[in-house]
């Protein structure tokens, strides 16, 4: 843009650039306009892609700021030519990479590269590693938001990851000091607790 003498941008440009804004204002892009599920997946990839499209419509409908990154995720896509297929290749290669840094305890280096694979391609693995994570850097906040975004995907595939996520929420919530919360959703805690009352 160019900018004359007197230090104001180019009128054209500024006009341009403030009906850009007010069109996204008042017509923000769509989640299906932004996440483009590929066409002929199978039967278990198209689960995938329809719960992680309901994923970003819950988390964009809620929060201005996600549609806000979900558009940029789109125009990196765009600029770099990739595909979904290729952004969950680079999500696993960077929990793969997360997984390392926390085996090591090295948990910044884990945080950083679990949020890089949540905004790659969201899993609700990565978001559970991210929990964890956030539990040993005692971001509790960020720890009961993932893994209770994680268990609201409806993705995991066995019982074992939805207990971890269930445990590490209420752990998390507990170190919030939300002791009702921390039992929400997990019915063994409860069990437990008649059990000890009694």
């Amino acid at each position: 843009m160019s900018t004359p003498p007197d230090g104001f941008p180019n009128p054209e440009a500024m006009k341009a650039f403030l009906d850009f804004v007010k069109n996204e204002i008042h017509n923000p892009p769509k989640v299906s306009e932004l996440f483009k599920v590929p066409e002929g997946l199978s039967p278990d990839w198209q689960n995938i892609f329809d719960k992680v499209t309901a994923y970003y419509e819950r988390e964009c409908a809620a929060d201005r700021h996600a549609l806000i990154s979900l558009e940029k995720r789109s125009w990196i896509m765009e600029d770099e030519g990739l595909s979904e297929i290729e952004m969950v290749m680079s999500s696993v290669k960077a929990k793969e990479k997360g997984n390392e840094a926390f085996r090591q305890k090295d948990f910044l280096t884990a945080f950083l590269y679990y949020v890089f694979a949540v905004q790659t391609f969201p899993t609700p693995d990565v978001m559970n590693n991210l929990a964890a994570c956030a539990l040993q850097l005692s971001h509790f906040d960020v720890a009961e938001k993932y893994a209770t975004r994680a268990l609201d995907m409806g993705l995991f595939a066995n019982p074992a990851s939805i207990c971890k996520a269930l445990f590490r929420r209420a752990n998390a919530r507990f170190h919030l000091a939300r002791f009702g919360e921390a039992l929400k959703g997990t019915p063994w805690i409860s069990m437990l607790a008649q059990v000890v009352t009694r």
